[in-house]
């Protein structure tokens, strides 16, 4: 490789070119261009030298202009060889003192590197005299390595993260392992129940990670002010003793003015006198504690915690500076370091902020679902608060959490029961002999029809992450004429339906989305008696379903679901072309779009294709559904859905070519009337085309039910 350089160079720049090298050489001036290698090698850690690596380095003395992009260089020493690389960085953006580079290294027959990292003084780089010296210095150990820590991401980057010294690098460590072990949880936890939870799930999910995002970016930001500190403070130090007082008593009238400005709402202007202050006199710690405050009431979190964690004198007020740590923290959605901090402050005893702490403590653990810690941190509000106002919060929230916590135990109860009964007025009563009981032929007359439904289930596994329940569900159906009177030919209209599904659920994240899915395999009967007025079972059916509900987002619920079903008809005249035994198939897609925070006000779209493979050619049909409906609430707490529904089906096959263009328009009302007990109205006008005259239709429905659930 051509080089006009002792070391091989690599330029870690946007993009990365290899730096290839065989058997160590010579270089013309006689310089090595490899260094001794130690015993059993260096370093711990192994880079894989065949993936791209990226470093990371915070250091203030490499920028040297505020307005452009500065560039500097770090040393990289493979421990089991001695190699030596020189990797030029550049920095993230203007004045941000952070350099980073991409870099790939190919060696013959190195695999594994075992790295050293190097900061050499930047002029020793410009000419072979002083690369010698630099060569010098790391072998007789001068030049001392720099820790550093390397990150995996989830596709193998290798991301190398350079310290000053080892207290830099511990602290990154253990908020790295914290972040790893988070992830890790959150592979693994997963949602309680519904889809809502879900949701909360997936924004649990996104919270922790920029947390955790927010912590690393900290220990640059820490690292880099904390150099720019120890600068500040020599050059005071070189200042004789009048420049030393004139610029204190410069930073004493700029604080007095900055603090005017805060008090008058005037942040900008307040940070940038603050700023001045601790830059004329870096050993007054006050200032950086005002600096941080004002940083955080100008929403900039990360760097409020960054300066208050250098305000540690003693004239710092330790409680008001924990309780603003806790504030960002708690802003940064970092919970845990949160509680931590507001838990410090609630130790003080100090007579307004404990107390608010204490309050913030029990907000987290109800967040979080500790309702326990949560209830007890409200009650040592109502113990240590003056404030009444903060008192009948902490009441509300006591209430609430004893609210939750009753409606816990009762979900917790293995036993199932939901039930509804209901009255129908049908103008218009369908004759059907398939699954599909919402087509079929019109009978031209108006019945009653009386609705008994019921489901029993039984949930032996309840469990964060999966549900397994076996569910026993019944339908039937009563019709009665006009003069409620019964009429065999309606009669013959009712379906019994009898099924026992046995569905599993998972539910957790599906690529950072909340995500749960059914898995519905189950078995179900149809009786009827449209075939000699005899009731028997006309339809036996095997189900399988698919039921997927994504996240999209905290306004968007999607389901994506796929039914299939295995269809045997038990009818004599079900032969031929007329067989109505049938594999069906159905995709669907539902959609609820979230108008409010609530989620009280919803707007729904719906969109699903069935293909009925039937062995009787007539029975053939595939099928188009549309939707659109909204959800909201009215008046006396009463839900309405209007909506609107069309679809098209088409039998494909039939001799006489049959389509059918259906279009229902529907208003539901549902009102919970108690705990267990709910009732509802439904009204919805039907219009049916079809190009066969049986199947044209007209079809008013009107349905009022009553529902119960219980736990037994």
């Amino acid at each position: 490789m051509k080089s006009v350089r002792i070391l091989a160079l690599i330029f870690a720049l946007p993009i990365y070119v290899h730096a290839q090298t065989s058997a160590p050489s010579q270089a013309s001036s006689g310089a090595p261009t490899k260094l001794p290698a130690k015993k059993g090698g260096s370093s711990r850690v192994g880079l894989d030298a065949a993936k791209t690596m990226r470093l990371n380095y915070g250091y203030p003395m490499w920028n040297k202009s505020p307005s452009s992009v500065d560039t500097a260089s770090l040393l990289m020493r493979e421990g089991a060889t001695g190699r030596l690389v020189q990797i030029q960085l550049e920095e993230t953006e203007p004045d941000s003192s952070v350099f980073t580079g991409l870099f790939s290294v190919q060696w013959d027959r190195i695999t594994q590197l075992a790295p050293e990292f190097y900061v050499p003084p930047q002029e020793l780089l410009e000419t072979n005299q002083g690369l010698k010296k630099l060569s010098a210095m790391i072998a007789t150990g001068q030049l001392k390595r720099v820790p550093f820590l390397l990150r995996r991401g989830k596709n193998g980057q290798q991301n190398i993260e350079i310290f000053d010294n080892k207290e830099q690098a511990r602290k990154a460590m253990q908020i790295y392992r914290a972040e790893r072990e988070a992830l890790e949880l959150l592979k693994k936890k997963v949602v309680s129940d519904s889809a809502m939870e879900a949701a909360d799930l997936a924004q649990a999910a996104s919270l922790k990670e920029a947390a955790a995002t927010a912590a690393a970016d900290r220990i640059r930001l820490e690292q880099v002010e904390a150099r720019k500190e120890l600068e500040r403070q020599a050059d005071f130090a070189r200042k004789n003793a009048e420049e030393q007082a004139r610029r204190k008593a410069e930073a004493a009238r700029l604080a007095q003015e900055a603090m005017a400005h805060y008090q008058a709402g005037q942040i900008p202007d307040a940070l940038a006198k603050f700023e001045k202050a601790y830059e004329l006199d870096p050993n007054e710690k006050t200032y950086y504690f005002q600096y941080g405050v004002v940083l955080y009431r100008s929403d900039r979190f990360n760097e409020s915690l960054v300066f208050l964690n250098m305000a540690d004198g003693p004239d710092v007020n330790t409680a008001e500076r924990e309780y603003y740590r806790a504030l960002n923290h708690y802003r940064l959605k970092d919970m845990t370091s949160a509680v931590d901090s507001f838990k410090k402050v609630e130790a003080a005893k100090h007579p307004e902020l404990s107390p608010s702490s204490s309050f913030y403590i029990g907000m987290i653990h109800y967040e979080g679902k500790a309702y326990e810690d949560a209830r007890n941190a409200f009650q040592t509000v109502l113990d240590t608060s003056k404030d009444p106002k903060l008192d009948e919060r902490a009441e509300m929230m006591i209430e609430q959490i004893l609210r939750v916590q009753q409606f816990e135990a009762e979900r917790a109860k293995k036993w199932y029961l939901t039930a509804t009964v209901g009255i129908n007025y049908d103008s218009n009563v369908l004759q059907t002999s398939t699954s599909s009981l919402d087509t079929g032929s019109a009978s031209d007359a108006i019945g009653y029809r009386f609705l008994q439904q019921a489901s029993l289930r039984y949930r032996p596994i309840y469990e964060t992450n999966k549900e397994f329940a076996a569910q026993l569900d019944l339908l039937n159906m009563y019709t009665l004429d006009k003069s409620f009177q019964s009429d065999q030919d309606l009669r013959n209209t009712d379906p019994l339906v009898i099924g026992l599904t046995l569905p599993y659920t998972h539910k957790g994240l599906l690529a950072g989305k909340g995500y749960k899915v059914d898995f519905v395999p189950g078995y179900e009967t149809i009786y009827m008696s449209i075939e000699n007025n005899e009731n028997k079972a006309i339809l036996s059916s095997f189900i399988f379903n698919i039921l997927n509900t994504v996240i999209m987002n905290q306004n968007w619920f999607a389901n994506y679901n796929l039914e299939m079903r295995q269809d045997e008809s038990g009818l004599e005249s079900a032969t031929g072309t007329e067989d109505s035994s049938a594999f069906k198939t159905k995709l669907a897609w539902n959609n609820y779009f979230f108008l409010n925070q609530e989620k009280n006000r919803i707007f729904t779209a719906d969109l699903s294709y069935t293909s009925n493979q039937a062995k009787g050619d007539n029975a053939v049909y595939d099928r188009l559904d549309l939707g659109v409906g909204y959800v909201g609430q009215t008046v006396w707490d009463m839900t309405y859905n209007p909506k609107l529904s069309y679809f098209q089906l088409a039998y494909t096959k039939n001799s006489n070519g049959r389509t059918d263009n259906s279009i229902t328009a529907s208003v539901a009302l549902s009102k919970k009337l108690t705990e267990k007990y709910s009732t509802g109205l439904m009204t919805s006008y039907n219009l049916n085309d079809s190009n066969v005259e049986a199947n044209q239709y007209n079809r008013m429905s009107i349905m009022l039910t009553l529902s119960g659930a219980w736990n037994l």
